[in-house]
């Protein structure tokens, strides 16, 4: 009887000694905090699309998602996307039927003359790509339509830069 006393005090202790040393640090739970899962590492896209989860933000200087560790650089007047964008949102606007505040174009690769974009719909709609080449110093819509769908034709004449073009058809 006293060995099986001994024993349970053992197992008991040995117990007692695990549980403490699995214990995280903090004894205070997140939820008893008042903070969700989805607080401490959220998983979705902000208005632009950049996504949360793995650390982007907005830059408002360069109109791209950039590492929150990354510094967000103002740039030249004459690279200022702001300047750009509104160009290319007027050349888009006169191409077509479209209504001011019924998208928003998002900017992935911008040089001085070429633009590689997305074009995001308030309604909903499935994003849509946007390739513009700037051609006697007024922007042109060079394709607007499903993503990757453009060919290599349609691009050729207006010299992009190979790395926006990576993903066009044959």
């Amino acid at each position: 009887m006293k060995n099986k006393i001994i024993l349970i005090s053992i197992f008991l202790i040995a117990g007692l000694v695990f549980s403490a040393c699995s214990r995280p640090n903090d004894s205070t739970s997140s939820s008893e905090k008042g903070v969700t899962k989805a607080e401490q590492k959220p998983s979705h896209k902000d208005e632009y699309g950049c996504v949360f989860a793995d650390e982007y933000e907005w830059c408002k200087a360069t109109e791209k998602c950039v590492k929150k560790a990354e510094p967000c650089k103002e740039i030249s007047g004459a690279q200022k996307p702001e300047r750009s964008y509104n160009l290319i949102e007027k050349a888009l606007l006169k191409r077509s039927e479209l209504i001011p505040g019924e998208f928003r174009i998002g900017i992935q690769k911008l040089t001085l003359s070429h633009l590689r974009g997305i074009i995001r719909w308030a309604d909903g709609r499935l994003d849509t790509q946007l390739m513009a080449s700037k051609e006697n110093n007024d922007w042109v819509i060079v394709y607007e339509g499903e993503m990757g769908q453009y060919t290599c034709e349609s691009v050729e004449p207006f010299s992009f830069p190979s790395e926006m073009i990576a993903d066009c058809q044959p």
